[in-house]
């Protein structure tokens, strides 16, 4: 792995910042090393990303290997009986409702015959 980072260092060559000339001032010498910094921090986490890529073996995307039938069921389960329980009670409290209004106009028309 370290053959193969200084082949890349080598392929790309040195960042413009390291050639500079003796007569700039303070500021222009540390624009220059903050800017070789950067650089260096970028390979090193380009060399972490791709050493923990190899090691876990995701070489693309991060896809499931496999399709998970059982999750999909239960969900579709779960979800079916949240409709139905729902449906159940809306039909239960359309019935309730109109049988308290039958019973109230009943009551109603009964008292009114006395």
């Amino acid at each position: 792995m370290l053959l193969l980072a200084l082949r890349t260092q080598a392929s790309q060559g040195p960042p413009p910042s390291v050639f500079r000339d003796d007569q700039g001032n303070s500021s222009d010498t540390v624009d220059g090393n903050l800017s070789i910094l950067r650089y260096r921090m970028e390979q090193v986490r380009m060399k972490e990303r791709l050493d923990t890529c190899y090691k876990l073996g995701n070489y693309g995307w991060n896809y499931k290997f496999g399709y998970d039938d059982v999750r999909k069921k239960n969900g579709m389960v779960l979800q079916s009986i949240e409709l139905a329980t729902i449906v159940v009670s809306t039909v239960g409290l359309v019935f309730l409702s109109g049988s308290l209004c039958i019973f109230v106009v009943a009551l109603l028309f009964h008292h009114s015959q006395i």
